[in-house]
């Protein structure tokens, strides 16, 4: 029923505002990001991915935009390879996605490495959203989720659980329900080339 009604205000809008969504430019405080990136070897659900809602100034969604995660400068980096609907540029460090009908652009990444601090670049066609922390399952960023990163897992788990590359589910500690995530990667076995 939410669904059915959002759909129905976004369809009103459209009908209103004809050029509202696709003349305007995203506008960075009316957007929206999620504050952390958290990816796997895999590009398998993590959470529920990591989602941009782009906006112009009057806070109309804008659907079909383009969002750009720059990780330049960045110890995390996107995979060369990644799920249908999102693209790489490995020589800018970039990964894009479209937004969709509501406005929210959601990424399933593949990547690798992390960063703890706000270093993420996320961009609407090329305006600033937010810049953000990632973190992946893929801790040394060799392109798998394997025993390694398994063993850097255990030294949070064990001597620093507040450690925030290791937090997968965003709850601000280390614990057992982050060792769900990384071992579904680490079943999945799934490799990649991170961009360099």
């Amino acid at each position: 029923m939410r669904r059915q009604l959002r759909l129905l205000v976004a369809l009103l809008v459209l009908a209103v505002f004809p050029a509202a969504g696709g003349a305007s430019p995203p506008d960075g405080y009316m957007s929206s990001a999620d504050p952390v990136i958290v990816a796997g070897s895999g590009g398998s659900v993590i959470g529920t991915g990591y989602h941009v809602t782009l906006r112009n100034s009057g806070g109309i969604p804008l659907p079909g935009h383009n969002v750009e995660l720059y990780f330049t400068g960045s110890g995390f980096g996107p995979y060369a390879a990644q799920d249908s609907g999102t693209t790489v540029d490995c020589a800018t460090r970039m990964a894009s996605r479209n937004t969709d009908f509501y406005g929210v652009a959601t990424f399933y990444l593949r990547a690798g490495g992390f960063e703890n601090g706000a270093t993420v670049q996320v961009r609407g066609q090329g305006v600033l959203i937010a810049t953000i922390p990632a973190r992946s399952t893929d801790l040394n960023a060799d392109g798998t989720t394997d025993i390694q990163d398994v063993a850097r897992f255990r030294e949070n788990l064990v001597g620093n659980r507040r450690a925030p590359e290791t937090d997968f589910n965003l709850d601000g500690v280390t614990d057992i329900r982050d060792l769900a995530v990384l071992r579904s990667e680490l079943v999945s076995g799934a490799r990649g080339e991170i961009c360099p």
